[in-house]
């Protein structure tokens, strides 16, 4: 019975002499938009760029959470920050395949021709260790610098083709383009998927 005394008086100075209960504070849609957006940018930065939508409303949401000073301070920082952290880690991504652009075309076509070549390659690689003439720029700058950036040559390379070759990785490949791939005529593909 006392114990119900002493609730009773709790709730009794709670509401105090107004009669009215405090006001229960609510975090604004804002804020709690502006967290969500948050985590969401910085999960989708490994998914097509969402980041780069997400990000900027995420900061403006949580921006105008702050400047109106809505409850939630919380949400809105943490959502600016995490955007602003999947951005970075974006351009730090960015930045670091930079070096590698200029040299993507040759190293790619290059690669295809050693697949599509890879029965006659790679058994006299095996063999010899001698490279294709193709293959003999990358022992000379810039593609040996380029790949002194990532500590490792051009026998590297190889090697982990060569071994992709012997356990049959490399037949899997199929690199082959339409003779004429320049121009597509899609008026004879259906509208209905294919089972």
């Amino acid at each position: 019975m006392e114990q119900e005394t002493q609730n009773v008086n709790d709730v009794y100075e709670s509401v105090g002499a107004s009669g009215h209960l405090p006001k229960i504070t609510r975090n604004s849609k804002v804020a709690i938009t502006a967290f969500v957006l948050g985590i969401f940018s910085l999960l989708g930065m490994c998914c097509c760029g969402i980041n780069v939508i997400l990000a900027p409303i995420a900061i403006v949401c949580g921006v105008v959470a702050l400047v109106q000073k809505h409850d939630g301070t919380g949400f809105s920082i943490a959502g600016i920050m995490l955007s602003v952290l999947s951005i970075v880690m974006v351009l730090a991504v960015v930045f670091s395949f930079r070096t590698m652009i200029p040299y993507s075309q040759t190293i790619l076509t290059d690669y295809m021709q050693l697949v599509e070549e890879q029965d006659t390659v790679f058994p006299a690689y095996e063999e010899t260790h001698t490279l294709p003439a193709y293959m003999n720029k990358y022992l000379e700058p810039p593609f040996s610098d380029f790949m002194d950036q990532y500590d490792t040559d051009v026998y590297d390379f190889m090697d982990v083709l060569l071994e992709q070759y012997k356990s049959g990785l490399l037949h899997t490949y199929d690199f082959s383009v339409p003779a004429d791939s320049s121009t597509v005529d899609l008026s004879d593909v259906s509208a209905e998927p294919a089972i």
